[in-house]
């Protein structure tokens, strides 16, 4: 496996912040693309799911319901926060070490991103891909063209404000939005490069050390399930959190990161409370919960909670639920990687780490993983 480091500039996040900022003041002259709609948000999915979390010995929200409107755009105000390092430390290898990753890529690639948001971290890779593999004076007009960016995401609005972004600013590359859980999104895109372009690799990204947000278990599954998927010649790059034993990372680092002194965060946490009394007309008192989350050593991960600040009842349909002082709801788990634990992970699932880049605090890492 390579791994590769190397030092940054102490501007490339202010940098990278103005890029933001000119690239979402240009959104409003781009052409808006149709999105392909495979998932939609269901009241009966959403209301049992709600209830089987809430039945569990262990409490518990899903946490892909964390993300509505403005779930996910809380969750955007929290990567700009100076306490989350895992954003400015993905875009900081990113800016690094963009033209690098893309050079292992097939010239008729098509880059997948699975849970993309408004899809910032993924500039700095589309520049990349525009610059080493389309021709300038080339519009991206074909169905079916050989360079394409895949964004998946179930946030709709989010998913169509960037995708017509980037078709303005990526007119090479055809922009392709799917709102779509991951794998419902994977299987139909894979469907589609096997129907009409059999041998275009597809380049799968997954942002933001996401796969923390699975239990080990959960993990493999998704592996597996992503493995059967891909052929030999594709590959994943995966964004994974660095643990506190490989990498010296302070814990306090780590609680701060999700526990940001203006309680973003929290809201972000409380929101998903909120949204259940909103669309299942639940009678939660969101006021009778508090932001929970901390570092488990033992786990490497972090876990986080709405803990109950006082005994209460709700009702959601027809189930009432009584919940006690001190009660904790889980919302998430952000589970940390060592370079150990990421391999045999991969090994156990079909898939080699191949070589990984790391931010140069060595918080953070990319990894570009093979089929095998």
């Amino acid at each position: 496996m390579t791994i590769i480091t190397a030092p940054v500039p102490p501007d490339i996040p202010t940098r990278l912040m103005q890029q933001n900022s000119i690239f979402a003041s240009r959104a409003h002259n781009a052409t808006i693309l149709p999105i392909i709609h495979l998932w939609h948000h269901k009241h009966e999915s959403f209301l049992h799911e709600v209830i089987d979390g809430l039945l569990a010995e262990q409490k518990f929200l899903p946490t892909k319901y964390l993300y509505d409107q403005h779930g996910s755009e809380l969750f955007e105000r929290i990567t700009a926060l100076p306490e989350y390092y895992l954003t400015r430390s993905e875009q900081e290898i990113l800016h690094l070490y963009a033209d690098d990753i893309i050079s292992h890529a097939h010239t008729k690639c098509w880059l997948v991103e699975l849970g993309s948001g408004s899809g910032k971290k993924t500039r700095r890779l589309l520049q990349a891909l525009q610059e080493q593999y389309t021709n300038v004076e080339h519009h991206a007009s074909s169905e079916y063209s050989s360079v394409r960016y895949v964004p998946i995401d179930i946030a709709g609005e989010f998913l169509a404000a960037s995708a017509q972004a980037f078709q303005h600013d990526f007119p090479n590359i055809l922009i392709h939005p799917i709102c779509a859980e991951f794998m419902q999104g994977m299987e139909y895109i894979a469907q589609q490069r096997n129907a009409h372009a059999p041998n275009t690799q597809l380049l799968v990204y997954f942002p933001g050390s996401t796969i923390g947000n699975l239990t080990h278990e959960e993990a493999r599954t998704f592996l597996r399930q992503l493995r059967s998927i891909l052929h030999l010649g594709d590959a994943f790059l995966l964004a994974t959190d660095i643990d506190t034993s490989s990498s010296g990372k302070p814990i306090d680092v780590l609680h701060y990161a999700y526990n940001d002194q203006h309680d973003v965060t929290a809201a972000f946490n409380l929101n998903i409370l909120h949204r259940i009394n909103r669309e299942l007309h639940a009678t939660i008192p969101v006021e009778a919960y508090q932001h929970c989350a901390y570092y488990n050593a033992a786990l490497s991960r972090i876990e986080m909670y709405l803990e109950s600040r006082y005994y209460h009842t709700f009702s959601v349909s027809t189930h009432t639920f009584s919940i006690a002082k001190g009660e904790r709801i889980r919302t998430e788990y952000s589970h940390k990687f060592s370079d150990s634990l990421l391999q045999h992970m991969a090994s156990q699932t079909g898939f080699i780490v191949k070589r990984s880049w790391y931010d140069t605090q060595r918080f953070f890492r990319l990894s570009w993983l093979s089929p095998c």
